[in-house]
């Protein structure tokens, strides 16, 4: 498994400029990414491997596709252990080449010190991370996330746009969502749009960002794909702390 990690691109959500990308990770070398999230122990192991990677990969995108912002994920076993900390230096050379780097919490496993990754967020924000969650309105993921985390970035779970383009209450449910985060100044993204009629659905909303297939599949960081029109070498780069897009 040449590459640890596929990446996906980020766009605004009217003019479907792509703003950032994010490293997803396939495998850790040794196990696939299904038996890696069965044992999120592994994630901890090896925090050091797989920054480093985070890392050359971004940097990797940087100087082929001209990528300024990328995402970068930690599961909250991983922001609680000391490891993070390590990799929080490692993930500084980005910073100062310039990049913008958003820690995005994933929600695949549980913590055991919530106080912890409370603290060690805190940390990656004052050294100049953003910090985004991950999959809001499902698992772990909740309002209790908002506060003790205090993010710039929310990343509603991809069922509910997935609900939303059926309409009915869940569509109303959608906009509710969207607009109570904005009232609260955080930047939204809608994760998980496949089809025309789930974008139609997302655009109607006060949503900042979206992702998924319907823009762009994750493609393995080694793949030398054009840069593209509306792709990262735009030479816009978002404020992804600020409360508008």
């Amino acid at each position: 498994m040449s590459s640890l990690y596929h990446y996906q691109r980020i766009v605004a959500l009217l003019s479907e400029k792509t703003m950032a990308s994010e490293l997803l990770l396939r495998s850790n070398g040794k196990m696939t990414l299904k038996e890696v999230l069965f044992n999120p122990k592994v994630l901890v192991n090896d925090i050091d491997k797989l920054t480093d990677a985070k890392v050359n990969h971004a940097i990797q995108l940087r100087e082929e596709q001209g990528v300024s912002s990328i995402f970068v994920n930690y599961s909250p076993l991983q922001v609680e252990s000391n490891g993070f900390l390590r990799a929080l230096d490692k993930l500084d050379v980005l910073i100062e080449m310039g990049m913008i780097v958003v820690i995005e919490i994933t929600e695949d496993s549980e913590c055991n010190s919530p106080i912890q990754v409370t603290r060690n967020v805190r940390t990656a924000r004052y050294k100049g991370y953003s910090i985004a969650i991950d999959d809001f309105g499902a698992g772990n993921s909740n309002y209790n996330s908002l506060y003790d985390l205090q993010p710039s970035i929310v990343k509603l779970d991809q069922k509910i746009i997935r609900q939303a383009a059926l309409g009915g209450r869940a569509k109303d449910g959608f906009y509710q969502l969207i607009e109570l985060l904005k009232n609260l100044e955080f930047k939204v993204i809608v994760e998980g749009i496949e089809t025309y009629d789930e974008l139609a659905v997302a655009r109607k909303s006060r949503a900042d960002f979206a992702q998924g297939f319907y823009f762009h599949k994750p493609s393995p960081v080694t793949d030398q794909t054009p840069k593209s029109d509306n792709g990262e070498d735009s030479g816009v780069v978002v404020d992804f702390n600020s409360a508008s897009a």
